[in-house]
């Protein structure tokens, strides 16, 4: 990757994967009653639907040596399984400024994406074939930012391994139905869950030959409110070498954000 950013690449950054920047659990979660399997799996992705985050972010990209820095916004809305909008804008360097991408999740309905590059002033749909792709020199994909609808997914429960003294939970999903099988880049997901906290703290993913590709970590868990939310996500190609860190800025919950920010016609405002 060169220093400069690749035209060729300029698809469009979609909103950082949520896993890594809004992961979140109630802060009194440890009276919670303890479960394991599906139930811990479900339990922890719920614990991640805000009502609404306005957060800005920092990345860094590294190659080896070689590093390069991002700075973005992302507005979102996170409401019952299935269900959330939310615009990722980035806002540094300034030939990325500008550059958005719109997701928009309804019950039932296929998810819609929109990338929108300023240079081209136009914003075009995501194809549901195109998710499974990198973007920007990345280690995300646009699929990492989606809200997975566990009704598409087989999930089992592999036991219990112990981490940096933590007693960890190991579940494993992989996608069952053909259209969200057909369309992913991943053969399966292995989430690590605390059981007590239920927050995810590791993803490994496996491609399509059933290889470990990339896996996020996350870290840096800090109370906002009611939430412990995780301000530090590490994004790792295991295959590349390449990595793309993640942290948190600022952050705000329950920003007051109205329907006209998640429009095709919003992303193209200054």
């Amino acid at each position: 990757m060169s220093g400069g950013v690749d035209s060729g690449r300029r698809s469009v950054l979609v909103g950082l994967s949520l896993a890594a920047i809004t992961a979140s659990t109630p802060a009194l979660a440890g009276q919670n009653t303890l479960l394991a399997g599906k139930d811990l799996l479900l339990a922890a992705h719920k614990n991640k639907r805000l009502a609404s985050c306005q957060l800005s972010t920092r990345m860094l990209l590294i190659d080896g040596a070689r590093r390069w820095e991002r700075r973005a916004e992302l507005i979102c809305r996170q409401l019952e399984p299935g269900r959330q909008v939310q615009v990722f804008r980035f806002t540094s360097p300034a030939e990325l400024s500008g550059s958005s991408v719109l997701t928009r999740e309804e019950p039932g309905q296929d998810v819609g994406q929109w990338a929108y590059i300023p240079a081209y002033h136009a914003a075009r749909r995501i194809p549901s074939s195109g998710r499974g792709e990198a973007y920007l020199g990345t280690d995300y994909f646009y699929e990492d930012v989606l809200d997975r609808r566990w009704s598409d997914y087989q999930v089992d429960d592999l036991g219990f391994e112990s981490s940096e003294g933590s007693r960890l939970a190991k579940i494993e999903a992989r996608p069952e139905a053909a259209r969200v099988r057909d369309a992913s880049a991943y053969s399966k997901t292995v989430f690590w869950i605390e059981p007590v906290r239920q927050v995810i703290t590791r993803e490994d993913y496996f491609d399509r030959q059933g290889k470990l590709l990339k896996r996020l970590t996350n870290s840096v868990l800090k109370p906002y409110g009611k939430y412990l939310l995780w301000d530090r996500g590490l994004m790792e190609n295991l295959q590349s070498g390449h990595k793309t860190v993640s942290e948190v800025v600022t952050r705000v919950i329950d920003a007051p954000l109205t329907d006209d920010q998640f429009t095709v016609q919003a992303m193209k405002r200054p």
